[in-house]
This record gives structure tokens, C-alpha cells and sequence, in this order.
């Protein structure tokens, strides 16, 4: 009777042991949805049985496609180490972690509520959209060999993609981005930036002729955009606001500036034939250069109001400066024929 209970005991661990094992080989999958999507994919369940298997899913070196499904939480993705494509947009996910899928060289992500997102070890990353989400930051410095970057309708404050050589389309339009430089992307075609708060953009990188789609609208205080030729820039690039300048360097003054008091008056801009400037002082001189810096006209201040004649100039923008003993004005004039 003793060998009998022996023998049981034996064969409950055996059994206990057995099905310890056979559970810790399957991928926790907490989500239903998901874990179905991945079950009825021959693909990854190899075997058609009720579970995915560790083996089954770091072998999978092809897509995973949920886009679409409500799902919530995407646990289990972390099992998929050989992955190479996903997309899980428009879902419901607050998280991701895609640290493990190091293999991968697409992720959408777009439509959902994630608020952080860390893409430092998928460093084969190719292309990469994630927007409409919350991410206030984001870091792709680890991701080289980017090629598309989408991360528009988001709630970032900076974006550094100067190490993103390889970058071809860049959009990170719709959020709150102070200043952006594109000098180290020479391969870029495609931008987009506007609406957002941008007070610098240098997009001086030895290639612009290649990029030839451009739209920086809607940043109430960039006034001066760094480029190669702002000639060429002013006549194929029309995506920016209308009181945008052009220029091979924005830090040689020509950006507008304004350390004077409220006590001056320009007027009418645009403005085709006269400008009149009204001031509270009678002393002081004037310059209006072109968008190169080479200086048109100038002259003293000797009235509290007068009229400079901008009749023989062409149309394009000007910067008219006014140095007075309050201090030194830069407006921006924009001439219209």
C-alpha cells in the first residue's frame, strides 16, 4: 500500500513538474483580442494549438498587423524578438515596450494615448510613425538608419534629429517644438513643421534643391529660416508665412528684433510705394537692407514722422532697422507691386 501512495505522489510531481514547464514555454498574452489575432495566424502558431510557444514567437521574423482592434495592452510583443514589422495603431494603448523587438525596422504606433515611448535599442529602425499619441518627449539618436520619422499631433517640446543622417521624410508638425535644425539631413525631401512654436529653423544642409517639399506655417515667431540659397528657397519653398525670411545666416541681425519701447509706428506693410515711420524722437538713422544683408537705403532720422519712398524696390521682404536713443528696432517689410 505504501509503494502504491509512493508511486502517486510520484507521478502528481511528475505531472506538477511536467505542466510547470509546459506553462513557463508559452507567451503570456493577457489581452484576448491579441492573443487570438496571434492564435489564428498559421504562421506564428505553428503547432494550431490553444497557446503561443516562446520558440514559436522568437522565431517570427515577419509582420504583426493589429491595427484597428481595440486592444488595450499589448503584453506579449516582448517575446517577438526577430520581429521586423508592427503596426498597432488606432488602438487604446496607454503603453508600449518594444524594448526586446530589436530586429525591428517598422513600428506604426499612431492613434493611441501613449504618453512615453522608448525606441533606444531598435536600432535597425527604418521607419518609424507615431503620431497622435501624448509624447511629450521623444529621443531617436540611437536610431541611425531612420529613414521616414512621423511624429506629428503630439505634445513635444524638442526634436533632435541631427544624428538621423539617413532621414528622407521628416514630419513633427502640430506640437510645441521650439526650434528645429535639419543642417546634418542632407537626404530629406520632404518636411513638415508647421504649427508649432518654432522661434529658429536651420535648414541649411548643402542639399536643398532635394527637398522639395516644405511647409513651415503657422509658427507666429520664426521670422528667419537658415537655408542654402534664399533666392532659391524664397522662389520653390511657398509653405511659409508671409512675413518669413530667408537667409544663409539668421544670427547676422537680420531676424526681427525688438528691444525698443511701444513708441514707434511702421506703416503701411506690406506696402508698395511709401512706408511711414512715426516715432517720439527726432534723432536718430535708418537702414533697409535686402534679404542678404546688402544694405538699399538709408539715412537720418530728423522728424517724428516722415515717408521713405520704396517705389523702385522689387517684391520679396525687407528688414528695415531704425536706431534711435531708445534703443534699436528690426522690422520685418514686406513689398507688394
Amino acid at each position: 500500500m505504501k509503494t502504491l501512495t509512493n508511486n502517486f505522489l510520484f507521478l502528481c510531481l511528475i505531472f506538477s513538474i511536467s505542466n510547470s514547464i509546459a506553462v513557463s514555454q508559452n507567451v503570456y498574452i493577457p489581452n484576448v483580442t491579441f492573443k487570438n489575432y496571434l492564435l489564428n495566424n498559421p504562421a506564428i502558431n505553428t503547432n494550431a494549438d490553444a497557446e503561443i510557444q516562446i520558440t514559436e514567437a522568437s522565431s517570427f521574423s515577419d509582420t504583426i498587423n493589429v491595427s484597428d482592434m481595440h486592444i488595450t495592452d499589448l503584453t506579449g510583443i516582448e517575446a517577438f524578438t526577430s520581429l521586423t514589422y508592427l503596426n498597432c495603431s488606432a488602438n487604446d494603448l496607454t503603453s508600449l515596450n518594444v524594448s526586446t523587438n530589436t530586429a525591428l525596422l517598422v513600428l506604426y504606433c499612431f492613434f493611441n494615448s501613449l504618453t512615453d515611448l522608448n525606441v533606444n535599442t531598435n536600432t535597425s529602425l527604418e521607419e518609424f510613425v507615431c503620431d497622435n499619441n501624448l509624447l511629450t518627449s521623444l529621443d531617436v539618436s540611437a536610431n541611425t538608419s531612420l529613414k521616414i520619422l512621423r511624429c506629428s499631433n503630439n505634445e513635444l517640446t524638442s526634436l533632435d534629429v541631427s544624428g538621423n543622417t539617413a532621414l528622407t521624410l521628416l514630419r513633427c508638425s502640430n506640437n510645441q517644438i521650439g526650434s528645429l535644425d535639419i543642417s546634418n539631413n542632407s537626404n530629406l525631401f520632404q518636411l513638415h513643421c508647421y504649427v508649432n512654436q518654432l522661434t529658429s529653423l536651420n535648414a541649411k544642409n548643402g542639399n536643398n534643391t532635394s527637398l522639395l517639399v516644405f511647409f513651415a506655417t503657422y509658427n507666429p515667431d520664426l521670422t528667419c529660416i537658415q537655408v542654402d540659397n534664399p533666392a532659391w528657397s524664397d522662389t520653390n519653398w511657398l509653405g511659409v508665412d508671409s512675413m518669413v525670411v530667408f537667409s544663409e545666416n539668421c544670427n547676422t541681425g537680420l531676424a526681427e528684433e525688438n528691444n525698443q519701447p511701444h513708441t514707434i509706428s511702421i506703416y503701411p506693410n506690406p506696402a508698395s510705394n511709401f512706408i511711414t515711420l512715426e516715432t517720439q524722437t527726432t534723432k536718430g538713422i535708418y537702414q533697409l537692407q535686402d534679404i542678404t544683408g546688402k544694405i538699399l537705403l538709408d539715412g537720418n532720422v530728423n522728424a517724428a514722422m516722415f515717408n521713405l519712398d520704396i517705389s523702385a524696390l522689387s517684391k520679396g521682404v525687407y528688414f528695415l532697422s531704425l536706431q534711435t536713443n531708445d534703443g534699436l528696432l528690426i522690422k520685418k517689410i514686406e513689398v507688394v507691386k
